[in-house]
């Protein structure tokens, strides 16, 4: 009977706490970087839609694309208010390089995901136009030759915002994350 229970044919329950505690914490630790990559990526989603949606606007331009049977001589844009940083308006542009609702055809207004928003402009609003014929870009009615970035953030990803970035002289457009 003494030989049996001095056996070390078996683990012990501290051993198995032990085993039970390592996988337990293994398991956690990856849930909770996967939740956290996820939430990255669903930022990132929403930052490649808004460079999208400015390439929209801008193909809309190049192609003259005519919208209810109406050409914008003024082009097409995309315009953000300061007073609501959760979305944004596509519109077409009569001429004067600045989004004015009573005078501009609004296209489709973007309102941005829950806790996604843009970084506080520091003026009243943007506006981005892409003037045809060889689809000049203004920024504020002002003609831009320098690189323009809208800035987004999550507060569910605190360590990055997202970036994207018109060459005012190119017109290329770039969607990326930044580390804060």
């Amino acid at each position: 009977m003494k030989k049996f229970l001095k056996s070390k044919n078996g683990f012990t329950l501290a051993e198995m706490l032990v085993v039970i505690f390592i996988v337990v914490l293994t398991a956690s630790v990856t849930v909770s970087n996967f939740r956290k990559g996820e939430r990255a990526t669903g930022f990132l989603m929403t930052t490649e839609a808004l460079a999208s949606d400015l390439r929209k606007v801008q193909t809309r331009t190049i192609a003259g694309i005519v919208n209810d049977n109406l050409l914008f001589s003024g082009g097409y844009g995309l315009y953000v208010a300061n007073d609501n940083l959760k979305q944004y308006i596509l519109f077409g542009d009569d001429g004067d390089l600045l989004y004015d609702p009573a005078t501009d055809e609004t296209l489709l207004t973007v309102v941005l995901p829950i806790n996604t928003s843009f970084v506080d402009l520091g003026a009243e609003s943007l506006t981005i136009v892409f003037q045809p014929p060889a689809t000049k870009v203004y920024v504020d009615g002002v003609e831009s030759k320098t690189t323009t970035t809208l800035f987004l953030l999550n507060s569910l990803v605190g360590d990055k915002k997202g970036a994207v970035s018109l060459n005012g002289l190119t017109g290329r457009i770039t969607a990326e994350l930044l580390n804060n």
